[in-house]
């Protein structure tokens, strides 16, 4: 036998009444009815009768041994408490206070006193404020619906892949700013528009042999052991020089040093590192020594086509997805190859090695270039060097810093210090004669020699250029924002499809064009 619970309802049309029953589904008709379990009024204004009666033990009796409500049945037990409430009205609903008229459970449409249940139709103005409310009310209920909708789906996708996998940008907890570690150049720091190298992100510095980049890159190393960090150096070339890392400032006891045999046992090294999520930065040096297993087993002279582009993009990707949950810098030190299929005048003449990965993982592209020589007297004791920001995707590109490397020591800040600080009115110049708080130099190496021994003066004349510059800096990006829509301050016209190097050579030939009318 199956039991229902079901509303039987009795007395006139313009007053319902009904009773609570329960009855055997089988029966035909209404089905025999076993036992009457109290009575509903929708309108209990109505002859001072009460809304509900019911015998609760007998309703609980019939619930426990599988008696089924019919859905107004449902609704009036939720109301008097003896049934859970349905999912929908669990998980809560925006509006505002409950309605608590009288419902008729047959039909479910609201009762009311002044309003008869015999389905009269009311004047035209109270249909029209009544469809203006229903509308409202529907669309209230659409963006609840929605809104519910979305809390189910982002709890569905948290259980499933975890927290953290999908947040609100605004609310997040991550950093606002990218936190970064100095490059060792002022200069450099400042043209980068953040102060530095970002962390859990990508760089490529390539350049010509002996034009810095090693040393660049031991700089970063330096800087993040000064804020305790740990490095690592993976030494594909064989060719670090312990000294020369000495000098520059690394601390070689707390430096993790690895000279791995192909390139595979190299980025598998790296991609566990930065897993680990203890290295603060992380240099490979470099991509066109990364040799695959597969060219190490091979005979000499075999072709192995794209082998090593083919290795840099499957660990790219899998690098790329350790960073994001690190705060690691992995720095790729790359060498140039002449490019032997450039068609026309003017197209690129060089070509990174390892593929083209590399460039569309990296956040930062530096471009490091010797263009002098610095001597005392008849001796060669450095070298200018210019570093061309090619990509950046934290501040303007196409930036440029230059500054001097001493063979054996680094950069030269102190050099930089002057240069800037002589243009910014900071250090005052004469002939000859340098002067700064008061005090007189005569010649550079004069003032050189008293910011090495000086570091509070230096670290004062740092503060002083790093706020007016990057406040200048601030200022010119709001101007150049509100007239990038109307002119293009460059007039190269490049095309959509080409590469970084391709951009600046296209700069390049636009400015010798204008040098030449001139």
């Amino acid at each position: 036998m199956v039991v229902r619970i079901r509303l039987s309802r009795f007395g006139c049309k313009n007053k319902p009444f009904y009773r609570v029953m329960a009855a055997d589904s089988r029966s035909p008709r209404d089905g025999k009815h076993l036992e009457v379990l109290g009575y509903y009024n929708p309108l209990p204004g109505q002859d001072g009768g009460k809304r509900m009666g019911l015998n609760f033990d007998r309703v609980k009796y019939w619930l426990s041994v599988g008696a089924q409500p019919s859905e107004p049945v449902e609704r009036l037990l939720f109301r008097s408490g003896l049934l859970p409430p349905p999912p929908m009205l669990a998980m809560g609903r925006k509006g505002g206070p409950r309605d608590t008229r009288p419902i008729d459970p047959m039909t479910g449409r609201y009762l009311t006193a002044d309003k008869p249940a015999n389905g009269e139709r009311p004047k035209d103005s109270e249909g029209k404020k009544r469809s203006k409310s229903d509308g409202s009310d529907s669309n209230d209920e659409n963006l609840s619906k929605k809104e519910l909708a979305l809390k189910q789906a982002l709890d569905q996708i948290t259980t499933s892949f975890g927290k953290g996998s999908i947040m609100w940008l605004g609310r997040s907890t991550s950093h606002k700013q990218v936190p970064v570690v100095s490059t060792g150049s002022f200069s450099l720091d400042i043209a980068l528009g953040i102060g530095g190298l970002p962390k859990g992100r990508v760089v490529e510095i390539y350049g010509p042999e002996a034009s810095g980049k090693t040393t660049v890159a031991l700089h970063v190393i330096a800087e993040a052991q000064k804020q305790g960090g740990y490095c690592v150096f993976v030494d594909a070339e064989h060719a670090l020089d312990p000294a020369l890392a000495e000098a520059i400032g690394v601390n070689t006891e707390n430096l993790l040093l690895s000279q791995p045999d192909c390139g595979e046992q190299a980025l598998s090294l790296v991609d566990t590192l930065i897993r680990s999520g203890s290295v603060d930065v992380v240099v490979v040096d470099s991509v066109a020594a990364l040799v695959p297993k597969g060219e190490l087993d091979g005979e000499m002279g075999d072709a192995h086509m794209a082998m090593q582009a083919r290795l840099m993009s499957q660990a790219l990707r899998k690098l790329s997805h350790s960073l994001s949950l690190s705060q690691t810098i992995l720095i790729f030190v790359n060498q140039v190859r002449a490019k032997l299929s450039t068609f026309g005048f003017g197209g690129p003449t060089e070509v990174t090695c390892g593929g083209n990965a590399l460039k569309f993982y990296a956040s930062v592209r530096l471009n490091i270039r010797r263009t002098g020589l610095v001597k005392k007297g008849e001796e060669t004791v450095g070298s200018q060097v210019l570093v061309k920001i090619v990509k950046n995707k934290h501040a303007p590109p196409f930036r440029t810093a230059q500054f001097e490397l001493e063979f054996g020591k680094g950069i030269c800040q102190e050099t930089e210090l002057i240069e800037l600080g002589s243009k910014h009115k900071f250090i005052t110049k004469g002939g000859a004669f340098y002067s700064m708080n008061g005090q007189s130099f005569r010649g550079k190496d004069a003032i050189k020699q008293y910011l090495a021994a000086n570091p509070s003066v230096k670290e004062e004349l740092m503060m002083k250029l790093r706020e007016k510059l990057l406040d200048s800096e601030e200022d010119k990006g709001k101007e150049s924002e509100a007239e990038a829509v109307d002119t293009d301050p460059t007039g190269a016209v490049v095309s959509s499809d080409t590469t970084d190097e391709e951009e600046i050579s296209a700069r390049e030939r636009e400015r010798d064009g204008e040098r030449l009318k001139l």
